[in-house]
């Protein structure tokens, strides 16, 4: 039943891994949140990673996008570093994005 479903394109674990991806990057998470919720899903291993990738390349992005929130609104930059790492993003995405804003 679920092979039948696959085919017709209603189970597509890439799609929901590059849906979750973009919308976990909107609220402000990072890659390893999306790969903890990828995992928690128990999404397929090669959809895993696209997914994964695709938070990845929009991390720096969403990282800043989080600085500028009221999240992150009178915190030192310790404080913002500890928030980053807290919402799943990377050392080097982190250190990269509080270096342009200080």
């Amino acid at each position: 039943m679920v092979n039948d479903l696959e085919r017709l394109g209603y189970v597509d674990d890439e799609a929901l891994a590059l849906a979750l991806a973009e919308q976990r990057l909107a609220s402000g998470w990072g890659p390893g949140r999306v790969e903890a919720d990828l995992e928690r899903l128990a999404v397929g291993e090669a959809a895993a990673r696209a997914g994964v990738r695709a938070a990845e390349a929009g991390e720096e992005a969403a990282a800043r996008a989080l600085l500028a929130s009221r999240a992150a609104a009178g915190r030192t930059p310790a404080q913002r570093l500890a928030l980053l790492g807290r919402r799943g993003f990377s050392g080097e995405a982190a250190e990269s994005v509080l270096g342009v804003l200080d």
